[in-house]
């Protein structure tokens, strides 16, 4: 897409007002322009009525897997979005964390992480009995990957549950399948075959298929 696209589109985004953002019991709807440069919006769907809860956010870097909720129950809105980039403490290209927070109508950064406990593939934050938490996947060596959830601390995030070994894991995807306010996650294994999770205990236990035998 030409820079006059990419302009066009932030142009157009910046154009609709925002409806002030409120602390949010529903999950937000984002859509994510990878790039470079990655835009993202979000926005809430009601009664077929599309409504934007902030301006777009627009990172000069190539992004993926935009996710917002409250995080911490201030009130305000936040933002995640993955950045593929070096960083002052680790010059190996990857996928760093981004949280940006909505505040007087900007999009204001929360914490720029540099990196997770391991490579991170793929994060979004989910709705947990315990409140939000920030999941990923990360690479825990060849062929290997698992899930963690990580708490926000006031700056940063401590790490509080890790799974175990997956195999090599991708596409995440978060939903209330049951209407109960704690996100169920779906993935796909090597071979295409979903994966499907439900939150148990500190974390997400395998769901059973309706033969009895995990989704693998």
């Amino acid at each position: 897409m030409t820079g006059i696209c990419w302009g066009a589109l932030a142009i157009a985004a910046a154009a609709i007002t925002p409806r002030a953002a409120a602390l949010h019991t529903e999950r937000p709807s984002c859509l994510l322009i990878p790039g470079p440069p990655a835009v993202a919006w979000v926005f809430e769907v009601q009664g077929g009525r599309v409504t934007p809860l902030g301006p777009p956010l627009v990172h000069r870097h190539r992004g993926k897997m935009a996710s917002a909720l409250d995080l911490d129950g201030d009130g305000r809105l936040d933002l995640l979005l993955l950045v593929h980039k070096t960083t002052r403490f680790d010059p190996r290209p990857g996928w760093r964390p981004f949280v940006y927070t909505l505040r007087e109508g900007r999009w204001a950064p929360k914490w720029l992480g540099s990196r997770v406990g391991h490579p991170l593939l793929e994060a979004a934050f989910v709705r947990t009995p315990a409140g939000p938490r920030l999941l990923t996947i990360e690479a825990f060596g060849p062929g290997a990957a698992g899930l963690t959830l990580y708490r926000w601390r006031g700056f940063g995030f401590w790490g509080e549950w890790t799974g175990p070994p997956l195999g090599l894991v991708s596409g995440l995807t978060v939903a209330d399948l049951d209407g109960d306010g704690v996100d169920e996650i779906a993935l796909r294994a090597a071979g295409g075959a979903p994966i499907h999770f439900a939150h148990s205990g500190e974390g997400y236990a395998l769901i059973p298929d309706r033969g009895g035998e995990e989704k693998r």
